[in-house]
């Protein structure tokens, strides 16, 4: 029995300001590298920050969760011998899956309850590395390959949890104001002493200042939504671009907005976002007998991430995503280092297949009726009945 934990770090946080919006109060900093370094420069950057806030007069506390000195195994698989033994990296994946983590078979209803079906080796086949040995992939031609000849394991540190922000990889900092600070001066600060301790190409958010802040009060009727409100579905009937549909949005939001009955009028709808736009050449593609399935996976997997499966464990649902380390995906560029596999087994560089070019567009695109729609939410104006905002807000969009 274990009464303590030695390396176990200890926070108190207090409640948050306003009761239900947030779990705990203080404010927060996102730590950002730029530059796709190691978990354990940032990690050292998070603790110079971290040493610098908390010997501030503003700040009562400041702490963190984020450690780069978890540890924990490295599996590396000789990808040529497999390739020699014919033994598919999916058998390989799978069957490490299987037996040192768990794999989903399927759900079943039973009692008027649903029970999800993992599979999983006993506790006293995976409890040791070693065990690795006695584990085989099947080959294509049938054969049963150990797994001890096709990889290779080495203890290494690294965090158990790894935090994403505008694409980096960020570490997250947690602080209170000192007694009788302001929580924005705290704020303030806490962005002063990222500027002047933090090396380069480290950067903190405190805030996003693009962002668009809108309050919505509670349904009417507790339990039935998340929000209360009236919301207008605008549809494109003709089929335009995003960018005609975002005006056409704006122009029904400033008339919403100069009504009377029309307390606030808002929407998430934006079709200005930087993005990149990906055309694939397949005309090529088919040529050179590569299958549009796996351009799309490797593109999904390699910049994005795959879903792998999800597993149980100390009585919670953990999920399995497969994504390239974000040295390999933090410019757009890393297309040029991937490649497709054709039907004839042969690598193809997506970069013959491909181009790219920068776009602005919508980071979400609504259906309504089969058409692009955007969606206005507002308010009615006090004294003003929800069933006369609505008229209104039709009578406006007519108009």
């Amino acid at each position: 029995a274990y009464k303590a934990i030695p390396e176990a770090s200890i926070q108190a946080f207090p409640p948050p300001s306003v009761p239900g919006m947030g779990a705990v109060g203080g404010l927060e900093l996102v730590l950002e590298d730029t530059l796709g370094r190691s978990q354990a420069d940032l990690a050292g950057a998070m603790q110079i920050l971290l040493a610098a806030a908390n010997e501030s007069a503003k700040i009562g506390n400041a702490s963190t969760s984020f450690r780069a000195n978890v540890p924990m195994y490295r599996i590396d698989i000789d990808r040529n011998k497999a390739k020699t033994l014919q033994v598919p990296l999916t058998n390989i994946f799978s069957v490490l899956q299987a037996q040192l983590g768990s794999s989903y078979i399927n759900d079943f209803s039973l009692f008027g309850r649903t029970f999800r079906v993992m599979m999983q080796a006993d506790p006293s086949y995976r409890s040791d590395l070693r065990d690795i040995e006695r584990l085989y992939a099947r080959s294509t031609t049938g054969e049963m390959v150990p797994l001890a000849t096709l990889l290779t394991t080495e203890p290494v540190l690294g965090a158990d949890i790894t935090y994403r922000f505008n694409l980096y990889r960020s570490a997250i900092l947690r602080a209170q104001p000192a007694a009788g600070v302001a929580s924005g001066d705290a704020m303030d600060e806490l962005e002063r002493i990222a500027a002047e301790v933090l090396p380069q190409g480290y950067q903190a958010y405190k805030a996003i200042p693009e962002a668009s802040i809108q309050a919505f009060p509670p349904p009417s009727v507790p339990g039935m939504g998340a929000v209360g409100g009236l919301e207008l579905v605008l549809e494109d009937t003709l089929g335009r671009s995003q960018a005609d549909l975002a005006g056409a949005m704006q122009i029904l939001l400033a008339a919403a907005n100069e009504s009377a009955k029309i307390g606030n009028a808002s929407t998430s709808f934006r079709a200005n976002v930087p993005m990149y736009r990906i055309d694939i050449d397949r005309n090529k593609a088919k040529t050179l007998q590569v299958p549009l399935t796996n351009i799309f996976s490797v593109l999904q997997a390699q910049l994005g991430s795959s879903y792998i499966n999800d597993f149980s464990l100390f009585g919670r649902t953990f999920r399995v995503m497969m994504q390239a380390d974000p040295s390999y995906r933090s410019d757009l560029r890393d297309i040029e280092r991937l490649y497709a596999r054709s039907t004839t087994g042969e690598m193809v560089p997506l970069a013959t297949l491909l181009t790219t070019e920068p776009v602005l567009g919508a980071d979400i695109t609504y259906r309504f009726n089969l058409y692009r729609s955007a969606i206005l939410r507002a308010q009615p104006a006090a004294g003003v009945a929800s069933g006369d905002a609505m008229d209104e807000l039709e009578r406006i969009a007519a108009e």
